[in-house]
């Protein structure tokens, strides 16, 4: 009876480990949108930007798959384009990192998606807007195409995703998608 209950136990731990790496994938797809929503919601709100009570004109949320790929920040731009670039960095869930970012060609453009190592997703005020970003780096230089009313109307609106993996590569292809233009945003 003993041997039967360890070969059981055994059995369940083994399974266990191997469904860690999907569910912490599903985990950061959750929490990455319930944050992006999050932030669209400090938009819509016109909550300032701590710690000065700066009223906010854009918050940003920051993607990096090269320098911090567990991680991604939440920076804000002030009304007189003053970039704030740390109000917020959040964490993915342990092991899971950011692989990708793509942004969509344009509607009726063939060929495949733009791949960037910075992708910022963009929520201006006062209705939360969505744009997206992408670059080769992350740096402040947003603030000069946000203070630019030609160059703000350049940015894309077109479908972004951000690719999640872990180490031991199990889930392949798990993404989530961001639709500036409705303000959709799906797991996959």
């Amino acid at each position: 009876v003993i041997a039967i209950m360890a070969i059981i136990s055994t059995a369940l731990v083994i399974d266990f480990s191997r469904q860690r790496g999907p569910r912490n994938i599903v985990l950061a797809k959750n929490e990455t949108i319930t944050n992006l929503r999050k932030v669209q919601g400090y938009m819509l709100s016109s909550r300032n930007i701590p710690p000065d009570n700066t009223p906010a004109k854009y918050y940003i949320a920051t993607f990096d798959a090269k320098e911090t790929p567990n991680s991604y920040m939440v920076a804000a731009v002030d009304n007189d384009y003053v970039y704030h670039p740390n109000v917020e960095t959040i964490t993915l869930p342990n092991s899971v990192i950011i692989s990708n970012l793509t942004i969509n060609r344009p509607d009726g453009v063939k060929g495949d998606p733009n791949s960037y190592k910075c992708m910022q997703i963009i929520f201006s005020a006062p209705f939360g807007k969505m744009y997206v970003n992408g670059n080769e780096t992350c740096d402040g230089s947003i603030v000069d195409i946000l203070k630019d009313p030609v160059s703000l109307a350049e940015l894309s609106e077109n479908t972004a995703k951000v690719y999640f993996s872990e180490p031991t590569g199990s889930v392949q292809d798990a993404h989530l998608e961001i639709v500036p233009v409705t303000g959709q945003m799906s797991a996959y």
